[in-house]
């Protein structure tokens, strides 16, 4: 098998960079889609919760991204995340000195949550990225020897072996 890719794509070079570019545009903007609605959801999400539990809230959101490693050990991220909680509504950061253990809770999980939202984006793209690859594999397999892999065909040249003796038996 890993003979036949390598003789298929060394024969046709220039159709696996052109497919493999085109398929690299299409995993990224359907990514970079997913992320956008992953985010204008969160969005929302945090502005609805924001007005019913009000300033509690903004501690859990401050715990939850304390979650994320090494977002909040850098002083510019902080300053960007407070700059764009007053551009976009976004809950400020508190001080989380005197939060209680059930908002620490609360914390943890949103935290969780946001990490696992993060994962599903990124799980994505190397999804399609594999499966883009074994398209391409299938398509340029069919353009050098018109195999159509997709299709399943029966083999006449497969000869079962017959054992010479008779394993449980004991005879020829």
């Amino acid at each position: 098998v890993i003979i036949q890719l390598f003789s298929s794509v060394f024969k046709q070079p220039f159709k696996l960079v052109v497919y493999e570019i085109i398929a690299e545009i299409a995993v990224t903007i359907s990514t970079l889609i997913l992320i956008a609605v992953s985010f204008i959801t969160l969005h929302f999400m945090m502005v609805i919760i924001e007005i019913g539990m009000g300033y509690t809230f903004n501690e859990i959101l401050t715990v939850a991204l304390y979650r994320i490693a090494f977002l909040m050990e850098s002083p510019a991220l902080v300053y960007k995340i407070i700059e764009l909680g007053d551009l976009h509504y976004i809950p400020y950061i508190v001080d989380t000195e005197m939060i209680t253990p059930t908002i620490q809770a609360a914390g943890w999980i949103l935290g969780i949550s946001l990490l696992l939202v993060f994962t599903w984006i990124g799980s994505y793209f190397f999804s399609g990225f594999y499966s883009s690859q074994v398209i391409i594999y299938l398509v340029i397999r069919k353009h050098k020897n018109g195999d159509d892999l997709r299709k399943k065909t029966p083999s006449t040249q497969f000869v079962p072996e017959i054992p010479e003796k008779d394993l449980l038996s004991g005879k020829n």
